[in-house]
């Protein structure tokens, strides 16, 4: 595994569209975690819990040997009008697989 991303799609009735200050919400919620702000994604609707055709904010942890306490935080502390999507890509996988949502 190479890389950790979190999706973070608004639970109904968020309406948060103003990057920095969504940027400052969750690097606050994470600050305790090696991660950066990727910005908007595009995310496959299929996988999303609420089914919006919006695109998702994320963030990308590049130390891997982070995954398990991350997920525990995640898991326990979650985030307010949030549903969190764990995704990992693999070191000779192009692609993203998706691992838990909360």
């Amino acid at each position: 595994m190479e890389q950790v991303r979190l999706y973070f799609e608004p639970n109904p009735g968020v309406c948060v569209n103003h990057t920095p200050m969504f940027e400052h919400y969750v690097m606050n919620w994470l600050s305790d975690h090696p991660v950066e702000f990727g910005g908007y994604i595009a995310m496959d609707a299929l996988e999303k819990k609420h089914g919006s055709s919006e695109p998702v904010y994320q963030v990308v942890c590049d130390e891997p040997y982070y995954l398990e306490d991350l997920m525990e935080y995640v898991k326990h502390e979650p985030l307010e009008g949030y549903t969190v999507h764990v995704y990992i890509k693999e070191d000779n996988n192009n692609n993203l697989r998706k691992l838990h949502e909360y």
